[in-house]
Order: C-alpha cells, then structure tokens, then sequence
C-alpha cells in the first residue's frame, strides 16, 4: 500500500520506520502546519492519522474528502468526533478510530469486559482503574483508560460511572469501598512510559490485577498499520473492535 502519514511525531515516525518491513510505502506525510490536503496532493491508498488532539479532526476531514480511507489513533478530540462521523457519511469514507491501535490493547479490552462480567457477582470487591504515561501526554484519563473505564461500568450493576483522578505522585491507598458507585479513574504522568493500564480488584482476602504494560511504541504502530490493510474497501466508521470480529468470523476454520 502507499500510506499518507497525518501528523509525523513520535507516532508518524514509529510507523513510518515499520511500514516498509510489512511491504508497504509512505506516499507522503503531513502536518498541522502544512496547507490543506486536496485529493491530488499524494496519491495514496490509505491515510495513518497520529496528528493530535489539535490537528486530527481538520485533517481526517480532509483526508475523506480527497477519498481516503483514514486509521486514527489520536486522543482528546471526542468533541468533534459527531462532527468527523458526518462527514465520513456524506462523503461515503471509511474511518476506522481507536483510542489505541495496539492488538494487544483490543485483547485487553475483551479480557477487561469479561472480567467485570464475572466482578458485578462478587460485590466485596472494591474496583479501580489506574493509567500511566509519560510526562508529555496531554490527556487525562487516556482515551484507553476511558475506553475501559466504560467497559467496566456497562458490565458492572453497581457502577453508576466513572470518576478521573490526575494523581499528584503514587498511591497506593484503596478505594472507598462504602457503598462505591463511581469507578476511581487514576491517571499518573512519569518519565517517558508509553502506557501501562491495571484495572484492580481488592477484596478483603485478596487482590486481582489485570495489566496490560506497552514495552515500547512499535505495538501501536503496527496495529496501525494491520488496520490500514483492513479498511480500505469497506464504509462507514469503525473500530478495533470491528476488525477484529470480522478477522475472527473470515479466518478459515482449518487454519493452524
């Protein structure tokens, strides 16, 4: 495939220095500075979006409106995302967004689902939902920890939401267990982590941890790139979530 890379940061560059080992080209790359995208700018199949909270929704839109299906991985934008769905709809694109792009995280999800499936019948438990990242993110909760945060609550009866916690320094203290209703949302801001997620359960003779610890960046740009080889050719809006139901129900059923 010929990639357009939306924004080329830590994220663009991650992906663009694994792109050519999956055998694909980067046609092009742009940022938040650069003019507006019109759709003789690059020829390309698809477009990789890791512009920011600032940048994403303008360039997305751009990127619809030239007919490129766009994978998004940016975060914080959720107030024009109604906005960027209508315009992938009028313009017959293809969007597929996820607060992370990471395979791993997308199992993590389903792990988490199930597991607060099983936790809503066993009320001792206290619950709490913690996220680390490094100094420079913006964001609090991580649109991955919201993700999950939201998934523990759907599952959860006696949740009514969730609650977001920016942590001055660690602590380790408990949640209130009286009575909780709202899910503690921690998020902590260290050094130079690339995301570490653990939804705890303590309970009065023992503690669950589920954790998923991303070791570097090249997890989220690889899911980029497998979701990249997914969209184009299909419409609407989608998620990681959807990918991966439809890898698992097109998978043949001899495969080893």
């Amino acid at each position: 495939m010929r990639i357009l890379l939306l924004g080329h940061g830590v994220m663009g560059h991650t992906v663009e220095g694994l792109a050519d080992d999956a055998g694909h080209v980067i046609a092009g790359r742009v940022d938040r500075e650069d003019p507006p995208l019109t759709a003789d700018t690059f020829d390309a199949d698809v477009a990789i979006e890791f512009a920011g909270p600032d940048g994403a929704p303008s360039r997305i839109r751009q990127a619809v409106a030239a007919g490129l299906p766009v994978v998004s991985g940016s975060t914080g934008w959720d107030d024009d995302f109604d906005d960027v769905r209508r315009t992938v709809e009028e313009h017959g694109g293809a969007l597929l967004h996820a607060p992370n792009l990471s395979i791993g995280v997308a199992v993590f999800e389903r792990v988490v689902r199930r597991a607060a499936q099983l936790l809503d019948m066993v009320p001792d438990y206290r619950l709490e939902l913690e996220e680390t990242h490094h100094t420079r993110k913006v964001d609090h909760p991580s649109g991955t920890a919201r993700w999950l945060a939201d998934a523990v609550v759907q599952h959860v009866s006696r949740l009514e939401g969730w609650s977001a916690q920016l942590m001055p320094g660690r602590d380790e203290s408990p949640v209130d267990d009286a009575g909780q209703r709202d899910l503690p949302v921690r998020s902590y801001r260290e050094g130079d982590v690339p995301g570490t997620h653990v939804l705890r359960a303590s309970g009065p003779d023992d503690v669950i941890e589920l954790t998923h610890r991303a070791l570097n960046r090249d997890g989220f740009a690889r899911g980029a790139i497998r979701a990249a080889e997914w969209l184009p050719g299909h419409r609407g809006v989608y998620t990681l979530d959807d990918m991966l139901d439809d890898l698992l129900t097109t998978t043949p059923s001899d495969t080893p």
